[in-house]
């Protein structure tokens, strides 16, 4: 059976990874890995393209396409790498990708939420209440939870008249969702989501920022302990060295 265009992606994907393919390095020709791969030229095309989009790969006419520098890289490829690193039980790479990315995102998103208290009344924020209520609603499901909860935040930054952090905010709910599925999808939803989430709504409302991040704080913690609870024997144990080392 020929392969999917998901796994010619995760395999070129993983070339770059292990340094088979380093950057700067000229990949082979389209007809040489739709061999390798023993698929079609048109599926290693889309294959290409996807890692173009995501800038692991940049192609020029008449020279191929040549693979960037890490640097480089866009948020789509997190997901990705961590399953690759996983496959091969590389958990120590896995630690500090996992680790940069959770706290990359408490502080952007914390960041914003204080910014954003005081910057509505009280009644604006109701739509985000709904999409926390109706996420609770789902929490015997962490991803489908999780995929009604990205909502909240991105509510309260419109209501805030903060668009272009919503648009932010929503360029990293992919690569969020699918991290939580590759890593974390077997992990329970806080019980204390809405008794830190509600009043963390109604501080925004009352422009109260200390209490904005106090709240967000402990709501970022509670579900890390759950995850990291979740996690396979040996990723809790690398990740519990990263932490006290």
């Amino acid at each position: 059976m020929a392969l999917t265009v998901d796994r010619i992606t995760r395999r070129m994907l993983g070339l770059i990874v292990d340094g088979t393919w380093p950057a700067g390095a000229r990949i082979p020709p389209e007809r040489e890995l739709a061999a390798t791969f023993e698929t079609s030229r048109p599926s290693v095309r889309s294959a290409v393209a996807r890692l173009v989009e995501w800038r692991m790969l940049v192609t020029r006419q008449g020279s191929g396409a040549t693979v960037l520098a890490r640097h480089l890289w866009k948020a789509d490829v997190l997901a990705l790498v961590i399953a690759e690193l996983l496959e091969a039980n590389d958990y120590a790479a896995v630690v500090p990708l996992a680790i940069d990315a959770l706290e990359m995102r408490h502080e952007l998103v914390r960041g914003l939420l204080v910014r954003a208290s005081g910057r509505v009344k009280p009644g604006d924020l109701d739509s985000a209440r709904d999409a926390a209520l109706r996420a609770w609603a789902a929490r015997d499901d962490l991803l489908r939870f999780s995929q009604i909860e990205v909502e909240v935040v991105p509510r309260v930054l419109l209501a805030a008249g903060m668009s272009a952090s919503v648009w932010l905010v929503n360029s990293l709910v992919g690569p969020y969702l699918a991290v939580i599925e590759q890593v974390a999808a077997e992990a329970p939803v806080p019980a204390s989501y809405l008794d830190l989430m509600l009043p963390l709504l109604d501080a925004i409302e009352a422009g109260d920022g200390e209490k904005v991040g106090t709240q967000f704080d402990g709501l970022v913690a509670d579900l890390g302990m759950n995850t990291v609870a979740a996690l396979p024997e040996e990723l809790r144990l690398e990740l519990a060295k990263a932490m006290y080392d």
